[in-house]
């Protein structure tokens, strides 16, 4: 079973002022075989004194960089597309590097990868779900010094409800008329001592 080939012609002189395109498919994986004929001012160009590498332009500031073979001037890379990430539209500047052993480097004029959009459902980027992880963690500290348990109620109240359970304040058991109880002092009756006075 073969991998499907694109093929497209780069000039090293970057003079060829038309913009190529090689369109690709989100979560494709070594899904495309890409065969690049290498001109020198639309000369022959031999590229088997380097070695080829795919560069290409991934949002975010990084770039995709993939290793390939060179025989005379085709240049052949095998791209994983799983390696640009799950995005979809066209990202410009692409182009293939070629470089020598000696430290030199050469390029090819530039041209537009179109990512074609996967009908499967995409995966969150590593570090999406660390920021998530980041922010679950920072709620649950602040709720925790809010003392807000997890389902967003406050915890018990420890300290009363008002429902009259309170301590006691001292005055139960005191009759309605104020007094504290029978009158044991006489209250004006004739139980006081005789004087001695006859009456």
């Amino acid at each position: 079973m073969g991998t499907p080939r694109q093929t497209l012609t780069l000039d090293v002189g970057k003079r060829n002022a038309s913009r190529r395109m090689v369109y690709l498919g989100e979560g494709d994986v070594n899904g495309t075989v890409l065969v690049v004929t290498v001109t020198e001012n639309g000369n022959f160009f031999d590229c088997s004194e380097y070695t080829p590498y795919l560069m290409v332009p991934v949002r975010g500031g990084t770039v995709y960089r993939q290793e390939g073979t060179a025989i005379g001037n085709v240049v052949t890379v095998t791209v994983d597309e799983s390696g640009l990430g799950n995005v979809d539209g066209r990202l410009p500047g692409a182009y293939v590097s070629l470089e020598s052993e000696g430290g030199v480097v050469t390029s090819t004029q530039r041209f537009d990868v179109v990512m074609e959009k996967s009908g499967r459902e995409s995966v969150a980027p590593d570090t999406f779900a660390t920021d998530l992880e980041a922010l679950t963690a920072r709620v649950a500290a602040l709720e925790a010094a809010l003392g807000i348990a997890g389902d967003g109620t406050q915890g018990d109240d420890t300290q009363g409800d008002g429902s009259g359970d309170g301590p006691s304040d001292g005055q139960d058991g005191t009759t309605g008329d104020g007094n504290t109880g029978d009158d044991t002092t006489g209250g004006g009756s004739d139980d006081t001592p005789d004087d001695g006075n006859g009456g």
